[in-house]
């Protein structure tokens, strides 16, 4: 694509181009180049003429204008990734995919059997959602336009972790996955259940290791004597 160019539009080109994806800044190609302010001007205006480079804006410095080769695809530090629209955020997609996810780890949080509420699965249970089986479930039901990574996934699961919605279980029984989290939604208080559920006991992930005179008994369960005081 060099064909063409002048001198003093090539040593732009170059910096241009060394810069990749990340861009590079007006100022920063005149104070590298050496070359006066009006020929640096001259040579981006005529290559952006030319479909050689583009102005692209950043997420974390809007006013200043940014070059890189026409081609090149923008780093999600520039973009903000697909949080971001126009350079803004888009508040509305978190949201949305936010409620999509919480959707997805409390069906896989509670026994379904067709009927109301029930206890939780017992103590040890390795079927609750990962990270890994809601980037799997967003991407074979096609449920959003772009490609989130991982990192992006987890950055919503972990909203809804600080929100108190979901709790974190550490998944074991797979060397492969290292240290593994699963996500377990928390039942709102008021929701729906039996008389069980109602009971810590009901929603309590040692229950099956609790017994009288045992390291978990309920002579000395916090839980149980606050909501008998409730």
């Amino acid at each position: 694509r060099k064909g063409g160019l002048t001198n003093d539009e090539k040593i732009v080109y170059g910096y241009i181009k060394g810069e990749g994806n990340k861009g590079i800044w007006i100022k920063d190609i005149k104070r590298r180049s050496n070359l006066h302010q009006d020929a640096v001007n001259d040579a981006i205006k005529n290559m952006e003429k030319k479909g050689v480079i583009k102005c692209v804006k950043s997420i974390k410095n809007p006013t200043r204008k940014i070059y890189m080769l026409f081609n090149t695809v923008p780093s999600e530090e520039i973009t903000g990734g697909a949080w971001y629209t126009d350079n803004d955020i888009d508040v509305t997609f978190i949201n949305e995919l936010a409620k999509i996810v919480m959707n997805f780890i409390e069906k896989k949080s509670f026994p379904s059997d067709g009927k109301e509420q029930n206890l939780l699965y017992s103590a040890g249970y390795q079927g609750y959602a990962t990270t890994r089986d809601v980037a799997n479930y967003l991407r074979q039901n096609k449920i959003v336009t772009v490609d989130l990574s991982m990192g992006e996934i987890q950055t919503i699961i972990d909203m809804l972790r600080f929100e108190g919605k979901i709790q974190r279980i550490l998944k074991v029984g797979d060397s492969r996955l290292g240290q593994a989290w699963m996500y377990q939604a928390i039942r709102a208080v008021g929701s729906k259940g039996n008389s069980l559920t109602d009971v810590p006991c009901g929603t309590c992930p040692v229950v099956d290791f609790c017994k009288p005179g045992g390291p978990v008994n309920p002579d000395n369960c916090v839980y149980y004597n606050k909501w008998l005081e409730f």
